[in-house]
């Protein structure tokens, strides 16, 4: 060592001494993990349809097979959406998976906040426990890709209407139709809705299951006894069965298809 003018730096062999005496082991790791293989999604709650993303759901959880021993103690696994981090990244807690699992999961939760209505596509990266300033760890290279659709818009009832005429009389054997058309394509099992009558004897229009469809039909048969000055409807849908195909559950409920209508219901 030198001082500024040429001379021998009488310090030298301590800063060397000191030096030798601290000097540490340098590891060197450029190996980045593994592609995760096999991924498999579980959407909770289930949607009705296999990869759908509701307006209900909670939270998206992908797993993966990995090879044991390439992460280290504080690797993570990363998700990707369409092949891209998530900003902010959504990663697994550090140290999980552990050096020696052979699975890895990572879960978002709120998805509806994260990911935009339409298709999409999820994947699983690996990060493994090397952490160098200003670079991080050795980053993986993605899983194969599961593919999703979000579907966030809630299925409403648009109109129900009737082609009876007014001021007609239906009598025993005769149906009394009427039309519920919705927003979207939902899918419901046979329903059955009350219909108002001053005859005591409960009854109640039959409506058709549907499958993906935008409208359900429904009538309801005049029965011996039945008697009404001005048929209405009133029931209502259980809306909790009528979804669409991401499992959103119907918002609002069918009005009377008869109103003002005034059909006479004379079952005598």
């Amino acid at each position: 060592w030198l001082t500024p003018t040429g001379t021998t730096n009488p310090l030298s062999s301590t800063i060397d001494t000191t030096l030798l005496s601290t000097a540490k082991a340098l590891i060197v790791d450029a190996v980045a993990p593994s592609a995760p293989n096999s991924p498999v999604l579980s959407i909770i709650p289930t949607s009705p349809t296999t990869g759908w993303v509701n307006s209900s759901t909670t939270s998206l959880t992908l797993q993966a097979t990995i090879t044991p021993g390439e992460v280290g103690a504080a690797g993570t696994a990363e998700l990707l959406i369409d092949g891209l981090p998530f900003t902010p990244a959504v990663t697994s807690a550090t140290g999980v998976p552990a050096n020696t699992d052979t699975t890895a999961t990572v879960t978002l939760t709120s998805p509806q906040s994260r990911i935009a209505t339409g298709n999409h596509s999820l994947s699983m990266r690996l990060r493994d426990s090397v952490a160098v300033t200003n670079n991080g760890p050795n980053i993986g290279t993605q899983s194969a890709s599961v593919n999703i659709v979000a579907d966030y818009v809630i299925p409403t009832v648009s109109s129900v209407t009737s082609p009876q005429p007014a001021n007609s009389t239906v009598k025993v054997g005769d149906s009394v139709a009427f039309t519920i058309t919705f927003s979207k394509p939902v899918t419901s099992p046979t329903q059955f809705v009350s219909v108002g009558l001053t005859s005591t004897t409960a009854r109640s229009a039959v409506c058709g299951a549907t499958f993906s469809a935008t409208v359900m039909y429904c009538a309801y048969y005049v029965a011996p006894g039945d008697t009404a000055t001005a048929l209405s409807v009133t029931g209502t849908l259980n809306q909790a069965q009528v979804v669409d195909l991401a499992g959103n559950a119907l918002a609002n409920q069918i009005t009377n298809p008869f109103a003002g209508l005034n059909i006479k219901v004379d079952g005598g």
